[in-house]
């Protein structure tokens, strides 16, 4: 189980919740195969029991169960009895176009006339892409930092995911 402790932030696993109206195995369900799809969980990757999940969620076994059946329905894992729990889905990043031009004024402009609030900084395993523009070994953790920005009366407009490499101490929320 340890292998997919780092896969997950505390924040990923409190924000699974039975009060909302998603139920906890497709909360879980999503979660796992977001991980599984971005290449976070690699080809091959041999899951954890649905015991180890039940208890890694705070769930029952019956919901991480229905999670796996959910995820092998879509053929993203293959379940076999004696053998485990292992990850067909075979990850491949797409390169992202975008135009350039002008950006570098227009981000100098909105750090000047926006605020940045700060969620979540944790070091945890990023997903396959991260990973190898990162050039990270496999299991080998990175920074997350989760950020809320907002206009100057304090109205959000956007969320941002961004990983961070070679910082030992002193990498925290503020």
């Amino acid at each position: 189980m340890s292998a997919m402790d780092p896969l997950f932030s505390k924040r990923d696993l409190e924000l699974m919740q039975g009060d909302t109206p998603t139920p906890l195995y497709h909360q879980m369900y999503t979660l796992l195969k977001s991980r599984i799809m971005d290449g976070t969980i690699a080809h091959g990757t041999q899951m954890p029991t649905e015991q180890q999940l039940a208890e890694m969620f705070g769930v029952s076994r019956i919901t991480a169960k229905r999670a796996m059946d959910e995820l092998a329905a879509e053929e993203l894992v293959e379940r076999r009895r004696g053998k485990g729990t292992h990850v067909t889905h075979h990850y491949a990043p797409e390169p992202v176009q975008a135009p350039l031009v002008g950006m570098l004024e227009k981000l100098a402009s909105m750090g000047r006339h926006t605020r940045v609030k700060v969620l979540d900084v944790e070091r945890v395993v990023p997903p396959g892409d991260i990973r190898a523009e990162l050039k990270l070994a496999a299991g080998e953790k990175a920074h997350r930092i989760i950020r809320v920005r907002s206009s100057e009366e304090g109205e959000p407009f956007a969320y941002y995911i961004s990983w961070t490499v070679g910082i030992q101490k002193g990498f925290t929320k503020r």
